[in-house]
């Protein structure tokens, strides 16, 4: 049952799908990649406490 769950408001809620980069890349650049994404995000209304 991983792809729906029914909430108390009878929505169906799906599985986000994996996220996947179109080219190979290595750890370093995911990272990078990461840091990037949260130093970036505040500007975007996102939050810092996911870091």
């Amino acid at each position: 049952m991983d792809l729906l769950t029914l909430t108390g408001s009878g929505k169906k809620i799906r599985k986000p799908k994996n996220w996947k980069h179109p080219q190979p890349i290595t750890k370093s650049q995911l990272m990078q990649m990461c840091e990037e994404f949260w130093d970036t995000a505040s500007h975007y209304g996102g939050r810092k406490e996911g870091k």
